[in-house]
């Protein structure tokens, strides 16, 4: 209720009085926290997949490894690997 005119106030109305995070102006292609926060999910998402990866690779049976081609011995190098490790 409006304490002026003594009506009720449209929700729409009432929501546009007031500023919201969209309303922060917005710079395209600008280098800042944000992009530097994007950039740090983008590595994190890869590490945690790698690891994944890994984890997957070292339940293989040696006759699967034989299918992709690969040996006991490249898969257990490759899943002793650190996360970030490329």
């Amino acid at each position: 209720m409006n304490a002026m005119t003594g009506k009720h106030d449209r929700i729409d109305e009432s929501q546009c009085r007031w500023s919201t995070i969209d309303d922060a102006p917005r710079f395209p292609g600008a280098h800042g926290p944000s992009s530097l926060l994007r950039r740090l999910a983008v590595w994190l998402r890869e590490c945690r997949q790698r690891g994944r990866e890994r984890a997957h690779l070292q339940m293989l049976s040696d006759h699967m490894l034989r299918d992709i081609g690969v040996t006991a011995a490249e898969a257990g190098a490759e899943a002793s690997k650190w996360p970030w490790m490329k």
